[in-house]
């Protein structure tokens, strides 16, 4: 709930203080990075993405990680066995956050431009979308999950213009079904 509803909230403050962010038309003017967009700026990233997968793979497989799956699966029985619940929600909170963040942080300067659309609903709802393809209870699964809809998302776009997202709506039903 809070995925679908801070980004409302969010465009919500962005259009009342149009000076610090740009309100509908964006920011504009961002610094790019100092070395041209080359193979150099694929391979930061990818090595950003890959630190990140680390960093989620290192806390899902320690300890820790199975306390998140206690906590997620039933938690009453781990308030119950003395652990303090709301603290692990807000750790991961501030952890996806601080990823977010980060991924924000490197995309603001490859593009020069950051839209008003990335507060909306939409990017929340395809981040949803994202995890139920590729599989929620996986580290791989939202990251393969992402890669088969932006893929397919320009292909679909070209050959049923229009109706590329009913088409990945009824995807979207058709995997929560199944699974």
């Amino acid at each position: 709930i809070v995925t679908l509803s801070l980004p409302v909230l969010l465009s919500a403050i962005d259009l009342r203080i149009p000076k610090l962010t740009g309100g509908q038309t964006g920011l504009s003017g961002i610094p790019q990075f100092p070395w041209e967009q080359s193979l150099f700026t694929y391979y930061l990233v990818f090595a950003a993405l890959v630190m990140g997968i680390a960093i989620v793979y290192w806390i899902v497989y320690s300890d820790f990680g199975r306390l998140l799956v206690a906590v997620r699966d039933n938690e009453q029985r781990a308030r119950f066995l003395g652990y303090d619940t709301p603290a692990v929600r807000l750790f991961v909170f501030a952890v996806s956050g601080a990823l977010a963040g980060f991924a924000g942080a490197l995309y603001a300067p490859y593009n020069g431009f950051v839209s008003y659309s990335l507060l909306g609903l939409a990017l929340s709802t395809s981040a949803i979308v994202w995890v139920a393809i590729g599989g929620r209870g996986t580290i791989a699964g939202p990251l393969l999950g992402a890669l088969i809809v932006n893929v397919l998302e320009p292909t679909l776009n070209a050959t049923f213009p229009g109706f590329w997202q009913l088409i990945l709506g009824l995807v979207f039903i058709m995997v929560i079904l199944l699974f």
